[in-house]
């Protein structure tokens, strides 16, 4: 549930960040690693670059909200998760169970 409204998250990597139900509102993605994060339920309107987003390997993008048109099935070819998987699932497929 964290509140990234409006934040320049350029160049930020968040591989492996819980960003589960945040709120990143227009927030810029420009060049932002996300492999293994977790995107679930996330508030994505009117996010800024998101198609210069460097990496979403492994990334769990099921349930985004507001996402642009596009999205889901940029990110899935990225290597996103776009479907409901079980956390154990998740954890097993970024080997960490």
């Amino acid at each position: 549930g964290a509140d990234l409204i409006e934040t320049d998250l350029s160049d930020a990597d968040l591989s492996g960040a819980i960003l589960q139900n945040a709120h990143l509102r227009e927030a810029d993605l420009k060049f932002a690693r996300l492999d293994k994060a977790d995107l679930q339920f996330a508030d994505l309107a009117r996010i800024k670059n998101w198609k210069k987003i460097k990496a979403m390997n492994l990334a769990r993008a099921y349930g985004v909200t507001n996402a642009p048109q596009g999205f889901q099935k940029w990110v899935e070819r990225k290597g996103a998760i776009v479907n409901r998987i079980s956390d154990t699932e998740w954890l097993r497929r970024k080997g960490e169970a």
